[in-house]
């Protein structure tokens, strides 16, 4: 939720960032924090009041500014920060629980009930539970001397009394009532969301309600976010519009913030991808006995000729015959879109892997079709059963084979929203029962692999290159290095 544009919090976060950049931040955070924590303290108010428990004021190299309101009876888990902070509380009271650390579990913590108005330093070792034991909602500024968004701290669970990784959907999540029992579901995930702080005019500098000089413009947009509008009826004629309720507009510090934040959850979904494509390449097979027929732009092919020699096989089927919307001319849009998606198949091809496309249309109508979309996948004319018993007589879908000689094994199928993803190289072959083929990757033992990104090439230059070029290899060499010096 943004804040409004006379939100005192603007000028919290300008007079702290301000005090920090002298000799001692310390000491002049501290003065200014208690200033504005004696001041909201005397308004008897909130400086915030929506749901929203965190408010992100300011993210930067050497400091990191919250507001934050507890919601009675709860309690959140063993927390460090590993820098020193400042806690100017206002509003109610907070508990801290002090937790002396005794190898890498928790001793017996010493309880510290402070009450507003009250300003509690931390240093940078101290490990610290935090609860609201009154009857109503605390509120506080909490003022970090460093990164707090990224820096690689410490919580410690509940159950195992173990340190892990901070992440701040498990903090949260480990919110419990301070009598000791975990918090409903709803009251959880219903608060303590972290918000960042949204300029009231998002197109000047920020308004702080202590400089005079910019109260004029105040009033151009007291929503607090930009407005945008989009067409009803997509003609590009003025008229019905719907507002659009953007996120907010920070300042280059939150948005980093926020990225950051992000981030963390698309490494993982990144690394849960990769062990569920290892996960398919330790699915079962099952051996294809019945003989299928095709016919190609040379005639009639066999399923194992679909395989063009190499090893694997992604077919995929489109929907191109009577009766299917856009015939004769087109084949459906939905696969059609998905054609358009495909990039140039020499790479899979170099991985030992073949994609190709059926349908029930003539060949002579796939061929125009191909001209006329410039698609260049092999593409054939379903003549049996093959669709029925693939799962692919109703619906779009991609089969995925494996040949050993002659002999050809069904290894995994996906249809509806997982066809989405698919067209590009990775894509594919992480469907394949021998993925990438890279040593990184997780598969059983024996399966081909070779060094990361050594096999990449023009995809005009396969044919002529049958080994790694030796400069690309000192470059990928010095790619990676340089990564991982970045990263560590």
């Amino acid at each position: 939720m943004p804040l409004p544009a006379n939100s005192p919090l603007y000028a919290v976060a300008d007079d702290i960032v301000n005090a920090a950049k002298g000799p001692d931040p310390l000491e002049a955070v501290r003065t200014v924090l208690g200033d504005y924590t004696n001041r909201f303290h005397a308004s008897g108010t909130l400086a915030h009041e929506e749901d929203d428990d965190e408010v992100l004021l300011h993210a930067g190299p050497n400091l990191t500014i919250y507001h934050i309101t507890l919601s009675p009876g709860l309690q959140y888990p063993p927390h460090n920060h590993l820098m020193d902070a400042l806690i100017g509380i206002y509003k109610g009271s907070e508990t801290n629980f002090i937790y002396p650390v005794a190898g890498s579990e928790l001793d017996v913590p010493e309880r510290q009930d402070i009450a507003a108005p009250a300003v509690v330093h931390m240093a940078s070792n101290t490990v610290h539970a935090v609860a609201n034991t009154g009857s109503a909602r605390s509120g506080a500024l909490h003022v970090y001397l460093g990164d707090l968004t990224r820096t690689h701290r410490q919580l410690w669970s509940p159950e195992s009394n173990q340190a892990e990784p901070f992440d701040n959907d498990r903090y949260l999540a480990g919110a419990r009532g301070v009598a000791g029992g975990e918090i409903g579901r709803d009251q959880r995930t219903g608060r303590n969301r972290v918000t960042l702080v949204t300029l009231a005019n998002p197109l000047s500098a920020p308004i702080l309600a202590h400089d005079p000089t910019r109260r004029a413009g105040a009033a151009t947009n007291q929503q607090g976010r930009c407005t945008m509008t989009a067409h009803q009826n997509g003609t590009g004629e003025q008229g019905s519009r719907l507002a659009m309720k953007t996120p907010p507009v920070v300042s280059p510090d939150a948005w980093e913030a926020a990225r950051q934040q992000l981030l963390v959850k698309e490494k993982t979904v990144t690394r849960a991808r990769d062990a569920l494509a290892a996960e398919r390449r330790r699915m079962p097979w099952v051996a294809v006995e019945k003989s299928y027929t095709f016919e190609g732009p040379d005639g009639k092919v066999s399923l194992l000729d679909l395989f063009e020699g190499r090893r694997q096989l992604v077919v995929y089927r489109a929907f191109f015959e009577p009766g299917v919307f856009g015939w004769p001319d087109h084949a459906c849009r939905g696969c059609s879109l998905g054609a358009d998606q495909v990039g140039n198949l020499a790479h899979l091809n170099a991985r030992d892997t073949t994609l190709a496309y059926a349908s029930r249309a003539p060949q002579a109508d796939i061929a125009r079709l191909k001209a006329r979309m410039d698609w260049k996948m092999p593409w054939y004319t379903i003549t049996d059963s093959f669709d029925a018993d693939f799962g692919v007589d109703e619906w779009h879908g991609h089969n995925v084979f494996i040949r050993d000689g002659d002999r050809v094994f069904r290894t995994y199928f996906i249809n509806n929203r997982g066809d989405e993803a698919m067209g590009t190289v990775w894509s594919y072959l992480d469907l394949t029962p021998l993925g990438r083929q890279e040593v990184w990757e997780d598969s059983p033992e024996g399966y081909p692999q070779t060094p990361t990104y050594k096999w990449w090439n023009w995809h005009d230059n396969y044919g002529a290159e049958a080994v790694p070029d030796k400069k690309w290899v000192e470059i990928s060499d010095a790619g990676e290095a340089a990564f991982r010096n970045r990263t560590e």
